[in-house]
């Protein structure tokens, strides 16, 4: 993400669960915890819904530009 200048704070959990479950293009998202309140965040997130169309072009355009090498993972 550093590549892509991509910087959201406190917020990258946020916004990297609500953009892989909203977004298209994937019909689930995989997440790895052992914690049931990290298990419970997420679905939290979730329901939180899509985040804004501005936030997504911004993600969408920061990729164009640098994230062309990407593997699919955050």
């Amino acid at each position: 993400m550093k590549e892509m200048e991509l910087d959201f704070g406190n917020e990258w959990a946020q916004i990297t669960i609500r953009f892989a479950a909203w977004h298209g293009g994937a019909d689930s998202i995989i997440t790895g915890t052992q914690s049931i309140t990290h298990l419970k965040q997420i679905a939290e997130f979730v329901e939180i819904g899509p985040l804004a169309a501005s936030l997504v072009q911004f993600i969408e355009d920061k990729y164009r530009q640098h994230g062309q090498n990407w593997q699919g993972e955050i």
